[in-house]
C-alpha cells in the first residue's frame, strides 16, 4: 500500500513538472516572432552557424549568430546576406538587430527597420543598415513595398541610391554611422 502511494506521488510530481515546463516554454516564447527565431534554419547554415541567440526587448529582437571558426569568408558573406534578406521577408518584428560573431569578434552588424513610411505616407519600405568599409560608413539597402519598385526613386542624405533589378532593392553607402539620421534622411518617391 505504501509503495502504491509513493508511486502515485512520483507520477503526479513528474506530470506536474512536465506541465510546468511546457507551460514555461510556451510563456517564454509568447510574443516572440517564430520566423526570426528560425531564420538561420531556413537558409543554408549547416556549415556556417554554430549557434543563434534571440533576445527580445522594447526596441525589437536582438539576434546573435555565432559563425563556426572554420567557415570561409565567401560562405560567411553569402550566408549573412541570405539571412538578412530572410529577416526582411519573414520576420514579424518592426526592428531587428543582428550581430554576426566569429572567433569572438564581430564580423558584421546589421539593423533592419520594417514597415517604414515615406514622408508622403503612401509608400511603405524596409531599411537595412550594415557596417561599411570604414567605421563612419554604413551600407544601406531599401526595399520598397510596391509591385514595381523600379518606378520609385530613393535617396539618402540627398544622394540617389542605385537600384538592383536582380534583387529588387535600392542600395548605397552613406557617410554616417547614426542610425536615426540615416532613417530620417531616406526619401522614397
Amino acid at each position: 500500500m505504501r509503495r502504491k502511494k509513493l508511486t502515485v506521488i512520483v507520477v503526479v510530481v513528474v506530470v506536474v513538472a512536465l506541465i510546468l515546463s511546457i507551460g514555461g516554454y510556451l510563456i517564454s516564447d509568447f510574443g516572440k516572432s517564430s520566423s526570426t527565431k528560425d531564420i538561420a534554419k531556413k537558409v543554408d547554415s549547416k556549415k556556417i552557424v554554430q549557434e543563434t541567440n534571440v533576445k527580445k526587448d522594447k526596441s525589437g529582437n536582438k539576434n546573435e549568430v555565432v559563425i563556426k571558426k572554420d567557415a570561409n569568408a565567401n560562405d560567411v558573406a553569402k550566408f549573412t546576406n541570405d539571412y538578412l534578406s530572410k529577416v526582411v521577408s519573414d520576420s514579424n518584428d518592426k526592428v531587428v538587430r543582428v550581430s554576426f560573431v566569429q572567433n569572438n569578434k564581430q564580423v558584421q552588424n546589421a539593423v533592419i527597420y520594417k514597415d517604414l513610411k515615406s514622408s508622403s505616407g503612401n509608400v511603405k519600405y524596409s531599411l537595412r543598415i550594415q557596417n561599411g568599409f570604414l567605421p563612419i560608413n554604413r551600407f544601406i539597402e531599401v526595399i520598397v513595398d510596391t509591385t514595381d519598385p523600379s518606378k520609385n526613386t530613393v535617396s539618402a542624405f540627398g544622394k540617389n541610391l542605385k537600384y538592383s533589378n536582380e534583387k529588387k532593392l535600392f542600395y548605397g553607402v552613406v557617410n554616417s554611422s547614426d542610425e536615426q539620421k540615416i532613417k530620417d534622411s531616406i526619401i522614397v518617391k
